[in-house]
């Protein structure tokens, strides 16, 4: 199972973003800082989105397929 983690800072503070991605098995678990903030399985894996927040700012966690590769992405949102 393929582990990708991101680092940043807010406000001068360093966190962790990690990702586990079963792609035979569909589970995938985020946590921030060593949390888990999510932990699911989708049987039929066609990919998934995940926003939540840290410090009051949103970002995103998405695993895209594409044909036979699994994309990984993190990303700030703008409202």
């Amino acid at each position: 199972m393929p582990k990708v983690s991101w680092s940043f800072n807010i406000n001068e503070k360093n966190h962790i973003i990690e990702l586990e991605h079963g792609y035979f098995t569909g589970k995938r678990k985020i946590t921030v800082d060593g949390r888990v903030i999510l932990a699911k399985t989708n049987f039929k894996d066609f990919g998934s989105v995940h926003d939540f927040e840290i410090e009051s700012q949103k970002f995103r966690v998405s695993i895209k397929s594409k044909f036979l590769n699994w994309h990984y992405f993190f990303e700030a949102i703008r409202i």
